[in-house]
């Protein structure tokens, strides 16, 4: 709204004011107002851009809280973006932070819904190369979870998702064209746990839901064929899952 309909309304509202004084006969006045209607909706632009930089300071410092571990500094951060910014990509980096910050150490119905929000509040169209990755991670995040509190219908349908999100993003199936509110998607999205590569949570969700549905032998083929080559790739406590598993 700030970005567009503010500055659009503040216009729109100015030269029928400009309207009225020239109909009246005072042109010199409609001019000045007129004038005056150019210059309005640079105030709700410029408070527009404000809060998108702002937002995307909130999003660095959710990210690096979450990554030492300080879940409420990551909350806290999360929160405000989703209260200031109303862009599809800041809220759902946002969503995925406060999600990040509330799976604790055994699991979370609350993470795994938030998780598949953070994928839902992107439009259902946009098929970009941010958005498949993007996709990748919540779905196998959100598997792990469900996983970890026994839903395991929920935990392999979470893992499905991210697998084909995974394949699309690796077979240049994404579209390149980005709609108009999404330019920088890509940016946004990186603030992410740690950045973290698709592939190597993709292995390690499918080698964990392998595991507590009760397919060792599965989960064990997954992290011999993968275990060495993501291990570096994944954040301290995904590491600590892979050696659990």
């Amino acid at each position: 709204f700030f970005a567009f309909g503010a500055p659009l309304c503040a216009f729109l509202a100015v030269m029928l004011v400009a309207v009225a004084f020239a109909v009246a006969g005072l042109v010199g006045t409609s001019v000045i107002i007129g004038l005056i209607a150019f210059a309005a909706p640079l105030g709700p632009a410029l408070e527009g851009r404000k809060l998108l930089i702002r937002g995307f300071d909130l999003l660095h410092q959710a990210s690096a809280a979450n990554a030492r571990g300080d879940t409420a500094t990551a909350k806290a951060a999360s929160l405000r973006v989703l209260e200031t910014v109303y862009r599809a990509d800041f809220r759902a980096a946002a969503i995925f932070q406060l999600a990040c910050a509330s799976e604790g150490t055994e699991g979370s119905e609350d993470a795994a819904h938030l998780f598949l929000l953070a994928r839902a509040t992107l439009p259902s169209g946009l098929k970009t190369a941010a958005v498949r990755r993007f996709g990748a991670l919540v779905g196998a995040r959100a598997a792990i979870n469900w996983a970890a509190i026994d839903r395991l219908r929920e935990a392999r349908d979470s893992l499905l998702e991210a697998q084909a999100d995974l394949a699309a993003y690796h077979g240049g199936l994404f579209s390149n064209a980005t709609p108009y509110g999404h330019g920088r998607l890509d940016v946004v999205l990186n603030e992410l746990d740690g950045r973290c590569r698709p592939a190597p949570l993709v292995s390690l969700a499918s080698a964990f839901v392998a595991l507590r549905g009760g397919d060792r032998q599965a989960a064990m083929e997954i992290v011999k064929r993968d275990g060495h080559g993501i291990a570096a790739a994944l954040a301290p406590k995904d590491r600590a899952l892979l050696e659990l598993v």
